[in-house]
């Protein structure tokens, strides 16, 4: 068995738990999203590292933080806000319009951004253009 030098912390766990409550993911889903946030698959001692637990605490601080309505929406973009209302990229109106439809679905980054790149080939919605924006919108809307 591989000791991990730092494992988590019964805090850490107790705290990404309860933050995953507050953005009403369930078990599960919760699960699926850490690899992504910082390549754990587990919670449990010899599976995660502090450091892994400080990135998924991280995520979902980030995660709590971004709500519409009173939903938990996953945030687009860790590092800027990249094309947001620049001249012939998507608009603020339109970000925020994917951003509340993506709530309701209860979809995460993951699969926000699957269907992103399938619609229009683009990354990120920060990344879009306006018209792409809106193809965007449009399909989500039909699902």
């Amino acid at each position: 068995m591989n000791l991990i030098q730092n494992p988590i912390t019964p805090q850490q766990r107790g705290m990404i738990f309860g933050l995953a409550k507050d953005c009403k993911l369930s078990n599960d889903q919760l699960h699926d999203l850490m690899p992504s946030w910082s390549g754990a698959h587990s919670l449990k001692q010899n599976a995660c590292t502090k450091a892994q637990a400080d990135k998924i605490i991280e995520a979902l601080k980030a995660m709590k933080d971004n709500t519409v309505d009173g939903v938990a929406c996953p945030p687009q973009s860790r590092v800027s806000t990249g094309n947001i209302g620049k001249p012939g990229f998507i608009t603020q109106n339109q970000y925020t319009a994917i951003n509340k439809i993506c709530a309701a679905k209860k979809w995460n980054i993951e699969h926000l951004n699957n269907f992103i790149k399938h619609t229009t080939g683009t990354l990120t919605a920060d990344e879009l253009t306006m018209k792409e924006a809106s193809a965007v919108i449009t399909g989500l809307k039909k699902i």
